[in-house]
């Protein structure tokens, strides 16, 4: 092989080794989703509805409007708005932790639930419902949280 002709060669070596390290650093590596704008609203409008169901449940604790045979429209709803969003979450490549997310909070509204079913006539007290209420607003949080790294792309 003459000069001229190794020299060509390497010459070309760099210059596919350059693009090819150009091609990986334009790529961006996800392990996570990508941020999803409906989960963060609807997310953020469920803690809102959870929220004043909360006041509004001690508020009427001892009264009728606070059993839960007259609320139960409230939970049937947000597990319906959870049971969704599991939904749409699964249905996103590489969004597993947003759907572990859910599944525990899912499971904290099942515990409000059954809480407020055993309290009978008198309905969620703020000593009954709040060492829930305090793991709901954790887990409305770290759900927000996680999708708004996302958008940050952390």
């Amino acid at each position: 092989m003459t000069e001229a002709t190794y020299i060509s060669v390497r010459r070309r070596a760099w210059t596919a080794a350059s693009l090819l390290c150009m091609v990986m650093l334009a790529c961006t590596v996800h392990f996570v989703s990508d941020y999803d704008e409906v989960t963060d609203r609807t997310i953020t409008d469920l803690q809102g509805r959870v929220e004043a169901f909360m006041l509004s449940m001690v508020d009427a604790a001892g009264t009728p409007a606070g059993t839960y045979d007259s609320n139960k429209a409230f939970y049937t709803e947000s597990k319906a708005t959870i049971l969704t969003m599991q939904s749409r979450a699964t249905a996103i490549p590489q969004n597993q932790s947003t759907v572990d997310l859910l599944k525990k909070l899912e499971e904290s509204i099942n515990e409000l639930a059954e809480l407020h079913r055993e309290a009978g006539d008198d309905g969620l007290t703020a000593d009954v419902a709040g060492p829930t209420h305090a793991v709901l607003n954790v887990q409305f949080g770290a759900i927000i949280k996680h999708e708004l790294d996302k958008k940050r792309g952390k």
